[in-house]
């Protein structure tokens, strides 16, 4: 499932426009990379088109007037046009109006919920979102979408109890829970490792496999592996294993060669973020069709710049990756097909443009 085209009208800074995420054979690109300089529209591209697929986890607008999305004027439309594979295409139409204070005071008295709270959130935009061409493809949509914005920060958790929570379904919308799910998961899977009676089973879960593989893309010398511990295993007493609910594990990169054993939590910003985005589809049982990232850089160095959208190909390889730079590592790192440049009209550079052949121009 891929999206071809998008068409925005009157969508926050964005007048029109209209952007095929096609190859030069005419079929759909598996990575698009939308760049440009600040205030060109890329972040409202990625939550247009997350809004038409029933996202609802946007984290613009949530401060202060957080039922305000932000429209250009009265009446906004968004186009988006799918590639569901088998020959089958499927154009969505979405039609978005701003929202009244009568529109909020009716969400109320239709839904029970406080008009001014987050939890109001959904049924505000459902009552201001008049669907088209509502279809079964927008709940598949719906469903399929992980979405990594720019505010995007980890809370430290330090050392987490066995929840034996089971697999994870789908995606987390929490942002800064990430690595806590994460970490959750690989005590999870380890204390169930000890429940196992077959000899024969592995030794360790696919899941820190998976990690290690993702860790290599970035230190390719690498020969770390990462195991779930008790916080402290050193110190712990008969009492402290009479009674496991009392004790507390975490997540750590153990390098066996140095003798060294590291928390994640004390890792830098730009690994932890790595492992959260990479480690995050490590644990889910299905996999995003639609992945939007804004900002894939964030917390990382710059020779790291070109490795993360190659990591996540490698991880996520039947997955449609749109995402919006700043960084001119990312975009050297991607064909030229794949890189859409979002430029003002008044920008020097289309004056330029369009005093020439329209053969010669790129993207942009």
């Amino acid at each position: 499932m891929k999206i071809e085209r998008v068409e925005i009208t009157n969508f926050r800074g964005i007048d029109h426009l209209a952007l095929d995420f096609v190859d030069p054979a005419g079929k759909p690109l598996d990575l698009v990379v939308l760049a440009g300089p600040n205030g060109c529209g890329k972040t409202s591209v990625l939550e247009a088109c997350l809004l038409s697929c029933e996202y609802q986890a946007l984290p613009h607008g949530k401060e202060g007037n957080s039922f305000n999305i932000g429209l250009k004027s009265e009446n906004a439309e968004i186009i988006i046009d799918i590639d569901a594979g088998s020959d089958k295409k499927f154009k969505l139409k979405n039609t978005l109006r701003s929202i009244s204070l009568e529109d909020l005071v009716m969400s109320k008295l239709q839904n029970g919920a406080d008009v001014f709270s987050e939890d109001s959130i959904s049924a505000v935009w459902s009552f201001a979102k008049e669907r088209q061409n509502a279809s079964e493809m927008q709940k598949k949509l719906k469903d399929s979408v992980e979405y990594f914005s720019s505010s995007r920060q980890q809370v430290l958790a330090g050392g987490l109890p066995v929840a034996i929570a089971g697999n994870l379904e789908s995606f987390v919308t929490e942002e800064n829970v990430r690595l806590k799910i994460l970490k959750s998961y690989c005590i999870d899977v380890t204390a169930l490792r000890g429940f196992r009676r077959n000899d024969n089973s592995p030794k360790n879960d696919p899941v820190f496999e998976s990690l290690a593989l993702a860790w290599s893309y970035f230190y390719p010398h690498s020969k770390i592996k990462f195991e779930a511990r008790p916080v402290d295993s050193r110190h712990i007493d008969d009492q402290q294993l009479n009674d496991v609910r009392r004790m507390n594990f975490d997540l750590f990169i153990v390098d066996d060669l140095n003798k060294k054993i590291v928390s994640v939590d004390k890792l830098s910003s730009g690994e932890i973020e790595i492992l959260c985005m990479l480690g995050t589809f490590a644990i889910v049982k299905n996999k995003p069709k639609l992945l939007f990232i804004d900002e894939p850089e964030l917390h990382l160095h710059p020779t790291w710049h070109r490795a993360i959208l190659r990591a996540l190909r490698e991880v996520l390889p039947d997955t449609q990756i749109i995402c919006a730079t700043h960084s001119p590592d990312v975009l050297d790192a991607v064909e030229y097909y794949q890189r859409f440049v979002l430029l003002d009209e008044n920008d020097p550079r289309v004056r330029l443009r369009n005093s020439r052949a329209l053969s010669e121009g790129g993207r942009d």
